[in-house]
């Protein structure tokens, strides 16, 4: 599990102690009862307590993602979130997230009364259960610390364990994304998975168990790229790339250096030449959308160009 600093702010300036929380069963019903009752009730949590906004100029982008953990999407309010929901996806302690669980209410004192909906519910094999806020340190304001710190003292007064996690790691992170559009059924060959759990049963080098299990063209493509990097290994050894772009008559090659281009953010979500840290545009995440999204916001996006909208056959004509 990720670990995160303790959230800071003043919990003692909660005036009767106790908390009331609300949230939403599988029936649809809203229920509100004593936080300290909740624990044993929290697995009637069905999702969200609300829903998740979408407006003309709104600043944060919310979305789905499909968890490989749990079978199904998982909303999010942001990226940032967003990122955080995926590295939760990629840790094998977590048995179930549920995204805006719950809202919890208190007295802050002086008459005035607080709510704060956490974004995240994690239960992990441990037994354990986890409540998570994310939000970037340079954004969290007092009126936060205090929400955030009411919420750390409920957790601790029902055995439940809280924190705040700021952005992580770009490099893990990326990966992580990267592979998390490979991780829904669709994707699954059992051949393919077979040939390689029985290759790579004993340590070798990556490129002679990919040769073993079959075709390694993919893999050279992927090992060629300048921004590949395997996490916690050695360096990459270095590929050639494999191009057979160079025999074609330049104006050709100017068209296919053009479709190369949109190819490769409907694969990777980003243009090539896209800045250090970039993200995704609206409709190319693939965390988020499936191939056949990111294909058809590319066709629609082409549509009105000298190209024709056909990603897919372009896609397939540069892997030649």
């Amino acid at each position: 599990m990720l670990n995160a600093p303790e959230p800071q702010g003043d919990s003692t300036a909660l005036g009767d102690s106790s908390f009331e929380v609300e949230f939403v069963t599988g029936s649809g019903e809203r229920r509100q009862m004593r936080w300290q009752s909740f624990p044993p009730v929290a697995g009637e949590i069905a999702g969200p307590v609300r829903s998740f906004s979408s407006y003309r100029g709104q600043k944060n982008f919310p979305g789905w993602y499909w968890s490989a953990t749990l079978g199904r999407r998982v909303g999010f309010e942001s990226w940032v979130e967003r990122d955080h929901l995926v590295a939760l996806d990629f840790d094998p302690a977590v048995s179930d997230v549920v995204s805006q669980p719950f809202t919890l209410l208190w007295d802050a004192g002086s008459g005035r009364s607080r709510r704060h909906t956490p974004d995240f519910l994690v239960r992990l094999d441990s037994g354990r259960t986890l409540v998570l806020d994310s939000r970037p340190l340079e954004r969290i304001k007092d009126r936060d610390r205090d929400a955030f710190a009411a919420t750390a003292r409920a957790c601790g007064d029902v055995g439940w364990e809280y924190a705040v996690w700021d952005r992580l790691d770009p490099v893990p992170t990326a990966n992580h994304r990267w592979l998390g559009g490979y991780q829904h059924p669709r994707c699954f060959d059992e051949r393919v998975a077979r040939d390689l759990l029985r290759v790579f049963a004993r340590p070798q080098q990556l490129l002679d168990g990919a040769e073993a299990a079959g075709d390694t063209v993919a893999l050279a493509f992927l090992l060629a790229a300048e921004d590949f990097e395997l996490v916690g290994a050695a360096a990459a050894p270095k590929v050639e790339p494999i191009n057979l772009l160079e025999s074609l008559p330049e104006k050709v090659l100017e068209t296919a250096r053009d479709w190369e281009r949109h190819v490769i953010e409907v694969e990777t979500g980003l243009l090539p030449d896209a800045p250090q840290g970039s993200e995704p545009r609206l409709g190319y995440d693939p965390a988020v959308f499936s191939v056949r999204s990111r294909e058809k916001a590319k066709a629609e996006e082409l549509s009105a160009s000298s190209l024709s909208a056909r990603p897919n056959g372009a896609r397939l004509f540069l892997r030649g």
